[in-house]
């Protein structure tokens, strides 16, 4: 063979390695952001008589699974949940007009099988979509309470924390009696499991965008690479999954079912998330 030829075959190679590698990379690329999982979560209590299950859904960002959002909710009727959760920025404050629809057809859809109760993050705070879910019978919660059964369902809609701030200004003191759950988008810890929540469901951190191996989460709002320590005090953040706080108070925050501002998601999947609230025997 010519030397000609050689270097010819060898152009051709390397143009077929880059072409196999573009599109290993684009797979995973799209694996990574663009399909789900879901996260199990089982929390015991001796509050809790009958068993509880929850789905948790927090910052979709107006993404869509499938015509409709037709796969997300498969996924989540399979889950046969006792009532669902929605800890706010489902849709792209950026976007509204293109996914406000998305969001709200979700909800409503969920809501036409199972108890829905929402509350805002700081993109889907909209006079008109918070209209749109009322009169899709979701239940959205402003600073308030519901009971269900032995749970008591609190909601905030704060999202900003001025220096100072008392979680009393919102909420009067807690029935200890009662499972108190508390759905709030930022992931306070240190305010919410202090003040005596059981349970607080949060989303905002997208998970920390990547969970790089052998390095740790690289958290886009704050500190940069925290340990994963599922045991924190007053002055660690939550990022993702289930952290304990004293004997009786944890926090829960979804890694999020959508992408903001742009797909950049590594090793950290979309998810949502079924927490089961099970009697401690």
């Amino acid at each position: 063979m010519s030397k000609k030829k050689q270097k010819k075959n060898k152009r051709g190679n390397f143009l077929l390695y880059l072409i196999v590698m573009a599109f290993l990379l684009s797979a995973f690329w799209g694996y990574e952001n663009f399909t789900f999982k879901v996260d199990t979560v089982e929390i015991q209590s001796s509050k809790i008589q009958n068993e509880v299950k929850i789905v948790h859904l927090s910052d979709l960002h107006g993404a869509k699974y499938g015509k409709d959002n037709s796969i997300l909710v498969k996924s989540i009727e399979k889950q046969s949940p006792d009532f669902i959760v929605a800890t706010g920025d489902m849709f792209s404050s950026t976007k509204k007009e293109e996914q406000m629809s998305t969001a709200v057809n979700l909800l409503s859809t969920l809501a036409t099988k199972y108890p829905v109760y929402f509350v805002a993050g700081e993109h889907d705070r909209d006079d008109e979509y918070i209209t749109q879910l009322k009169n899709a019978k979701v239940k959205v919660i402003e600073n308030e309470r519901i009971d269900i059964g032995n749970i008591t369902l609190y909601g905030t809609n704060r999202v900003y924390f001025p220096e100072g701030y008392d979680v009393s200004e919102d909420f009067e003191s807690l029935n200890k009696e009662k499972f108190n759950l508390l759905l709030a988008h930022v992931p306070q810890f240190e305010y919410y499991t202090n003040f005596g929540f059981d349970l607080v469901l949060s989303g905002d951190t997208h998970g920390g965008i990547a969970d790089i191996p052998f390095v740790g989460i690289a958290n886009y709002d704050g500190e940069w690479f925290p340990e994963r320590n599922q045991s924190f005090d007053e002055n660690d953040t939550p990022i993702k999954g289930l952290y304990k706080g004293n004997d009786i108070s944890y926090t829960y925050v979804s890694g999020g079912l959508g992408n903001y501002p742009a797909p950049v998601r590594f090793m950290n999947r979309p998810e949502y998330g079924v927490i089961t609230l099970k009697n401690k025997g």
